[in-house]
């Protein structure tokens, strides 16, 4: 990067920010050979939370567009259903195998980045906190989390 970071405005710094540390690992282009301009991509990690996917897909086209996203375009698991987070927006769903979930008016030449996790119905909480908390995992207390979440349901702490 070559511009001044600590004159950044702050929008630009968290782009920044969110680009830092670089994951090192490449991208699967999943439509290759299906089209002229590739859309999708899919980047399996792991991380401390167990595995996770990081997906994108691109609107190639001149004006905003809704992109869906499914299980079977992205090779996910047939027999899971998957947590998404958007990484600009920060819109979450449930993306079910029998289902697409819809990210809406995606700009022109841009692209939704989305974090896919197992659907876990024990752990939903720590994944809705961590998704809407500034330091997102790192700065949840899952143990705390699930014990509420369990205590509430009546399963003990």
């Amino acid at each position: 990067m070559s511009d001044d970071l600590p004159a950044l405005p702050k929008d630009r710094l968290a782009i920044a920010q969110a680009l830092l540390p670089v994951i090192g690992k490449r991208a699967r282009v999943l439509d290759l050979f299906d089209t002229d301009f590739p859309s999708m991509l899919r980047v399996d990690l792991e991380g401390p939370e167990g595995p996770w996917h990081l997906l994108a897909k691109f609107n190639w086209e001149a004006s905003p567009r809704d992109l869906t996203f499914t299980c079977e375009e992205y090779q996910l698991d047939a027999n899971q259903s998957y947590w998404l987070r958007e990484f600009w927006t920060g819109q979450i769903g449930l993306l079910r195998p029998d289902r697409q979930l819809t990210f809406a008016k995606i700009p022109a030449h841009g692209v939704a980045v989305v974090a896919a996790r197992v659907f876990d119905p024990i752990n939903r909480l720590i994944w809705a906190a961590a998704c809407t908390s500034p330091k997102g995992w790192k700065s949840l207390t899952g143990r705390m989390v699930r014990r509420n979440y369990r205590s509430h349901l009546g399963w003990g702490g």
